[in-house]
């Protein structure tokens, strides 16, 4: 239903600027649908609309586009690192192994342990693998991989 919404905000200029050719493209998406799936027909529908106001060549450059979105829909890019990852700090360790406690922005965690800290006036899960002598190693709720936290 989105892809629709998404071509009709196109088709008619409303929060981004006029475009038929990408209008012509989010809604030729949902259009392969059975004849039950509202969304399907309703793109339908528009996109029939939408072509009675296309020129021949817009009809093509939305094709091309169409073409060249489904053959690459996003899902082999890497998303990148979220800004709010650059602000978890490792503020101290404490103890020594195995019992060494790391404290990251403020909160204490063992390793193997979980935390829900501040970062950025928003709550923040962490997981605790490892704790070295200088540094924390830990995985972000959300967010791919690992990553080693170093005292400054």
């Amino acid at each position: 239903m989105a892809q629709v919404e998404l071509g009709q905000l196109y088709q008619d200029g409303k929060l981004v600027s006029k475009d038929l050719p990408e209008a012509y493209k989010w809604l030729s998406l949902p259009a392969d649908g059975s004849v039950f799936d509202f969304p399907s027909n309703l793109a339908k529908t528009y996109k029939s609309q939408l072509l009675l106001k296309m020129s021949s060549a817009e009809i093509a450059e939305g094709n091309r586009r169409l073409a060249a979105y489904a053959n690459n829909p996003g899902n082999d890019t890497a998303l990148p690192e979220p800004a709010f990852v650059a602000h978890i700090k490792l503020n101290g360790i404490s103890g020594a192994p195995p019992r060494a406690l790391a404290i990251i922005n403020g909160k204490t965690v063992a390793a193997g342990k979980s935390a829900t800290i501040k970062v950025d006036a928003r709550a923040v899960t962490i997981q605790c693998l490892a704790i070295k002598a200088s540094a924390a190693t830990i995985t972000v709720e959300g967010v791919e991989g690992a990553r080693e936290l170093r005292l400054p």
